[in-house]
């Protein structure tokens, strides 16, 4: 396993990097994506950074600034490689959302679109919205879809909680978006930052939720927006409440988390071969973790893009797996 740190505070320009998305573009690059923070806060000043691999991560491109927040919070960076198209979703201060999209393999951005009318929806009145985190899924039907987490609050409009979840998606490649339905049980509570993969058996998400029992939820459903099945907790998953990463290659899919009751530590990769019926762990990428995300070259290679604390800095670290 090739594993190193890609960002350090070092006292320069951003307190610290957060929220990581990877993935893999049709050209073969490695694009790492994530919150550039003035400060630790959720609503500090953000901007979103990026860099890039053509190496296959051996190494990576100098941080470029994707988007400027100027400073106000801009969250949650969501990306979708399709082609030779690659779209980037994010929001501002966790209220309005905006869409780029790049056609060069991320060198150069289009001037972003806001999409927040888009995105009201009857079903729920929320006060904060945001994407993901991590990345964007293209369905085999060429479906664009990414789970968002909303929440409540008319009493505390920063407020993450009471939240609730659903999906958003685009027909016709991130021009127009649309909701799905909500996903909610008495099993999920405050479910947030969630992840989806693509199965033979329809569309599974994983859920972050703040139950007591400290395990994930999941569910399926055959188009990804509409009536989710099977919505369970997973025993065989620990969590201490933390965003993690999901992909599929071929009938398998991998899972990436912080594997504990307690704190966010023992990162690991875990695989189901079942379509997510069961899990077993494979690789233990870090003692120490954080938010992860999962990208894959379709073939022998996971690429794991995570937050590592060391010393009180949060560090983003890259790790490539052979699988």
């Amino acid at each position: 396993m090739l594993k190193y740190t890609i960002e350090r505070n070092n006292g320069k320009a951003y307190n610290c990097y957060r929220i990581p998305g990877i993935i893999h573009t049709y050209q073969g690059s490695i694009i790492v994506y994530y919150e550039c923070r003035k400060d630790l806060s959720d609503w500090a000043a953000i901007d979103i950074g990026m860099r890039k691999s053509v190496d296959g991560g051996k190494t990576f491109t100098e941080r470029k600034i994707l988007v400027y927040g100027e400073g106000k919070t801009l969250n949650n960076p969501v990306m979708f490689s399709d082609n030779n198209q690659i779209t980037l979703i994010y929001q501002e201060e966790y209220s309005r959302t905006f869409v780029t999209k790049s056609f060069d393999d991320g060198n150069t951005w289009s001037k972003a679109v806001e999409i927040t009318c888009q995105l009201k929806t009857p079903l729920y009145d929320y006060t904060v919205i945001a994407c993901g985190p991590g990345h964007g899924t293209v369905l085999s039907n060429g479906r664009y879809i990414v789970p968002v987490w909303m929440a409540l609050n008319f009493e505390n409009k920063k407020a993450h909680r009471p939240s609730i979840i659903s999906t958003i998606y685009s027909d016709d490649k991130g021009e127009t978006w649309h909701f799905g339905e909500l996903i909610k049980d008495s099993i999920l509570v405050n479910p947030s930052e969630t992840v989806l993969a693509e199965t033979k058996n329809g569309i599974f998400i994983n859920i972050r939720n703040e139950n007591p029992c400290k395990r994930r939820a999941t569910a399926l459903s055959k188009n990804g927006i509409s009536n989710w099945i099977n919505l369970s907790i997973e025993d065989s998953l620990p969590d201490p409440t933390c965003a993690a990463g999901m992909i599929s290659i071929g009938d398998d899919m991998y899972f990436s988390n912080c594997k504990s009751e307690n704190s966010r530590e023992n990162l690991v990769l875990s695989k189901s071969t079942d379509f997510g019926a069961s899990w077993s762990e494979i690789k233990i990428i870090d003692s120490i973790g954080g938010y992860s995300d999962i990208a894959t070259n379709g073939n022998n290679k996971i690429y794991i893009a995570y937050e590592h604390w060391e010393e009180g800095n949060k560090l983003l670290n890259f790790a490539s797996i052979d699988i």
